[in-house]
This record gives C-alpha cells, structure tokens and sequence, in this order.
C-alpha cells in the first residue's frame, strides 16, 4: 500500500496574488501564484508594527489553525468554554491546507488517509465518528469513512517510476522486499498503535535508533534497491531517510496495517485533508476564530496571561488577555514569542516541503492513477497526485517535494519549470508539449513543514518540562509522530491539561 501521510501547518480555501516568476533562465507563459507564511515573519522585523490599545479577553486562547488547535477548539466548545484560535496565515488548515480554483478543491499539504483499524486508540476514533467522517464495520473489523466516493479505486490507486521503467509499488517486487515486510508483519502487527502516547513500553528500544541502524542489524545484507525505495517512503511521511527517522517510526510505516492487504483503502478527497478541517470548523463558534494573527509575544502575568498578536491585515498588534493557553503553532517561532520555552523545541530537525499544483487546460490523454511517485537518484521531488482518480473533471497535477533542512534557502529555485520537466518525464512526453497545456501554477511553500521524528524525539513531551502550567503545548512537532490522528490527539490532550 502506497502512503503519503505528511502532516503539519498553513492554508484554506483562498486565491492568492499572482507573482510573476523565471525558472532558470526561462520565462513561464502562465500565471504563477506564490504563497509562503515565511515571508509575514521576516517583514515584521524588518518594519516593527504599531501596538493599540485594543484588548480581548478569553478563557483560553488557542494559538495555531491546524488539526491540533483546531480539535481543541472542537473540545473547548463542546464543554462551553469560551475560548478563541489565532492563526497567523490567511487560511486555516496548516499543512492540511487547500484552496479553491475556479470551483475546484486543490489540496496543497497532506492530501490522504488510510482506515484505522480496530488497535487504534478509541476514544480518538470516537471523537472522529462524532463528526460523521468515519464508523466502526464490525465485519471487517475497520474504521471506515462514510465518504465512499473519495476512496480510491484501486486500479487508479498507484504507478512508480523510477526514470527508467514503471512498477506498481514503490517497494520493489521481489523475495527481498517481500521477506521484509513479512518480518515486519510478523513482529509488530497488531502491536503498532496510535497515538503513540498508547504505544506499549516493550516497544519503546524502537525510539532509541535509527530505522537505518535497525534494518543493517535485521537485514545485514540490504540491497541499495530496497534501502532507496526505503528511504523514498520515509521522506514521503516523516521528511527525513531511514538513517534520520527512529526505528519505531520505520516499523510503524509498515506495521501499523497489513502493508499489502486489499482492505486498507485510501481515502482522498480533491481537497486532500482539508476535508478534516472543514469538519473541525464546522463545530467551532465562528466568533471565536481569527485569520490573519499571528502571535508576536506570550507575557505570563500573575493572574493572565498577555499575548501580543500581529493582525497582518492592519499591521498592527493587538493584545489578548486570556487565563490559559493552548500553544498549536510552529514551535521554531517560541524564539521570539516565548524564549523560555524554546529550548524545549531548540534541538527539533524540520523537513522543508513545496507542494506544486499544475492546473491543465484539458486532460491529458493518458492513464489515470492517484499517485503517480517517482523513486530517482534524486528524492526531493516525490511524485504527484492526479485529480482525475478523485472523480474530478479538471485535470490538476499536485507535486510534492521534500527538502533537507540545510536545503531550506534552495525552496525558492525549484519552480514550474522543473516541476513540469519531471512530470513530462513521468508521462514520457515532451516538457514543452506538456508547458502548453498548463493554465495556470499555485505553489506553496512551508519552510518548516514538519519535525522529523528522529532517535529519542518521541515521548519527550514539552508539556513534562513547560515553564508555566497555564500553557501547554499541542502539536505533531511536540513529540509525535507527523501524522494527523496523532496531531488530533495532542490538541485534544491539551485540553485535558488546562482544564
């Protein structure tokens, strides 16, 4: 089973300026769209903006519109607490974002998710099935979406190419890689949980190597085929390599399901995860949310807690006064919104992504699968989605890339350009054949998209070690895995510790 899980902060449904843009040396004959949160940070410091005298008050206070705050905005407002969510960017989401083009949903994050099978945390799984996006079959013995129409078929469900030939499987299929996954399957299916707060103690050595370290001492005679085909699925979800990731996140990629049963279908929405977030939203008091804020300062008082929000609209700050506090947001950004507290997220590795969307003026006459990954030499580009395997009538191609964190100032140089040249590359066609039928490019760039969980950055929760106890922090980049149950699942912890 194909998998791209990659989960963490910034989007919504909201067309952005066009820009306009050369992509080595060569000028692009359609419009370029740019959105980047980065760029809002680096502004303000380079011009300080004007503080009112304007004051709110709340209970509680919510910092980041991603699936973590915005689950515990949900819990909040299913116990009458009264509370608001901040989020820096113009749209909610974070790096389950969207946005609308011409009527139609284009993902720019995490764009899937698999069914949950029966070991995985109720309480969690409940808490979906309250928002009417999953059910428990007692036959099958699954989670499954009441969606239907966005899971994917699967005969469209996925193509690998690897520049030189196609296969159905990013792993390659072989006795090397089968006796693999029977190992993994073997050991650790059934035993797999999420979250991983659940996960059982005897499992806990897995945090303590690398996935790379325990495959040499499992499989000493790995084949550099397999090990790359390896590496390829750990960027896709974790934004690092098997020699990055723990042990414990390598096995859970492979063990958490059966890997190669028929039943573990894929569920994706046009809109990719936003879909979730739109259920989210929906449950929350609209008054109670705020676009375009970003937190400047957190200033613990005796009895409050002062927070110094930006609004980018206006460039002015306007200060909360609210009793607790629910940071969600990007934990890189504490070093100048709470200093006290970086040094609990200051060692944290971040992958860099950019998603691309290639909107086409017509479909291309060419087979039709969802994931179309491309496993080269070269694994920063990752492949693309094709919206025509999610029963959409307009042709858009998503391509995803993964960056090393010292790769983090390169973002910018990978334009349309060479998006298009490696998708021409897929479909073997001409890139100008292909530039032709381009109507128009939106790209997103999330510079700390998601923390790599290496060795040991599971269950080392800041919330054991914060300065105050009026704030607490929720997110997959505090001590999770970059997942969306798991991001879910720390929103909804935190209330519990505030409340």
């Amino acid at each position: 089973m194909n998998r791209r899980d990659f989960i963490w902060q910034a989007s919504s449904l909201a067309l952005l300026p066009l820009v306009a843009c050369r992509t080595e040396g060569e000028k692009t004959h359609f419009p370029i769209t740019v959105h980047s949160d980065m760029t809002i940070g680096h502004t303000i410091l380079q011009h300080p903006p004007q503080k009112t005298d304007k004051i709110l008050t709340t209970d509680c206070l919510i910092v980041g519109g991603g699936i973590a705050g915005l689950s515990a905005g949900v819990a909040l407002a299913g116990k009458d607490r009264e509370f608001l969510v901040c989020e820096l960017s113009d749209r909610w989401g974070g790096t389950s974002g969207a946005l609308a083009y011409d009527n139609t949903h284009i993902a720019q994050g995490a764009h899937y998710e698999l069914q949950y099978p029966q070991h995985f945390d109720e309480k969690l799984l409940h808490f979906w099935e309250n928002l009417g996006v999953i059910s428990y079959n007692k036959t099958t013995a699954h989670w499954e979406f009441e969606d239907e129409k966005y899971i994917i078929a699967g005969d469209k469900e996925g193509k690998t190419w690897n520049g030189k030939a196609f296969r159905d499987d990013v792993l390659p299929n072989n006795a090397e890689a089968q006796a693999f996954l029977a190992y993994i399957e073997e050991n650790f299916l059934g035993k797999i949980k999420l979250p991983t707060r659940i996960m059982a103690q005897e499992l806990h050595y897995l945090n303590e190597v690398t996935f790379l370290a325990y495959l040499q001492k499992q499989f000493p005679r790995i084949s550099p085929e397999l090990l790359r085909a390896i590496d390829y699925q750990m960027l896709d979800d974790y934004g690092g390599t098997s020699a990055q990731v723990s042990a414990l996140a390598g096995v859970y990629y492979y063990g958490a399901r059966p890997y190669t049963a028929d039943e573990n279908v894929a569920f994706s929405p046009p809109q990719g995860n936003y879909y979730f977030i739109e259920k989210l939203l929906a449950e929350i008091p609209k008054e109670a949310l705020r676009l375009g804020r970003m937190v400047y300062k957190i200033l613990p008082a005796k009895d409050h807690i002062l927070v110094e929000t930006l609004n980018t609209a206006t460039h002015t700050i306007e200060t909360i006064k609210a009793k607790k506090l629910i940071y969600a947001g990007q934990k890189h950004a504490l070093k100048h919104i709470f200093p006290q507290d970086y040094k609990l997220f200051q060692h944290t590795e971040r992958a860099p992504w950019l998603v691309v969307n290639v909107i086409l003026k017509k479909p291309l006459e060419k087979p039709v699968f969802w994931q179309n990954e491309v496993v080269k030499d070269n694994l920063a580009f990752l492949g693309f989605v094709n919206s025509l395997a999610q029963g959409e009538s307009r042709q858009v191609l998503t391509a995803y890339f993964c960056f090393k964190p010292e790769d983090r100032p390169k973002l910018a140089t990978y334009w349309a350009n060479y998006t298009l040249q490696e998708i021409a590359d897929f479909f073997r066609m001409a890139q100008k054949d292909l530039a032709t039928q381009v109507e128009s490019v939106f790209m997103q760039v999330m510079g700390h998209a998601m923390a790599i969980p290496t060795p040991k950055f599971l269950w080392n929760d800041a919330n054991a070690h914060r300065h105050d106890s009026r704030i607490v922090y929720a997110g997959a980049d505090n001590a999770r895995l970059p997942l969306m149950l798991e991001a879910c699942d720390s929103g909804l912890e935190a209330t519990h510790l505030i409340l």
